[in-house]
């Protein structure tokens, strides 16, 4: 987890499929023109996991960087 006090805008997500890679393009809440990155790397078992689990596991051990404020649980998911 960030060590920042405001919350991060999660902006766009981008992947990678090998190694498997999430990466979130984000600024601070009070700072729109300021862009990080967040890498967050899965672990190629998980990639045998439902969608809804591997989603569930990003809220759980993300959840500076999934905020359900920013980020619906339907934006993360490719079900619809």
């Amino acid at each position: 987890m960030s060590g920042s006090l405001y919350p991060c805008v999660p902006e766009r997500f981008l992947v990678k499929f090998s190694p498997p890679l999430i990466a979130v393009e984000y600024h601070f809440e009070n700072s729109k023109n300021d862009k990080y990155f967040h890498e967050i790397y899965l672990e190629k078992h998980m990639l045998a996991q439902s969608e809804d689990e591997i989603c569930t596991y990003l809220y759980v051990s993300e959840p500076y960087y999934f905020n359900q404020k920013y980020i619906k649980r339907t934006q993360v998911s490719l079900q619809r």
